[in-house]
């Protein structure tokens, strides 16, 4: 089990996805593409695909139709794992 939590941000909502690495169609992403947090918020999510995952963070609507880029964002994000 790995848990999420958005500790804070400069955006009231980051979306969030953590997969094994190299996974290249989201088939083994422990937490899938675009997971939504806001500050203060968490989650869990049972590991996929190897003990080895990248956690990504993107700006909520980012590669959505007309997204638009956004200024810097800063994040705290606390990250567990199992041993």
């Amino acid at each position: 089990m790995i848990t999420l939590m958005l500790v804070e941000a400069s955006a009231p909502r980051l979306m969030v996805q953590v997969c094994a690495v190299g996974e290249a169609n989201h088939t083994l992403c422990t937490v899938p593409p675009f997971s939504i947090l806001a500050p203060g918020q968490g989650l869990s999510a049972t590991v996929k695909g190897g003990r080895t995952q990248i956690v990504t963070l993107y700006p909520e609507g980012c590669g959505g139709p007309g997204s638009l880029p956004t200024p810097p964002i800063t994040y705290t994000i606390s990250v567990v794992h199992p041993r």
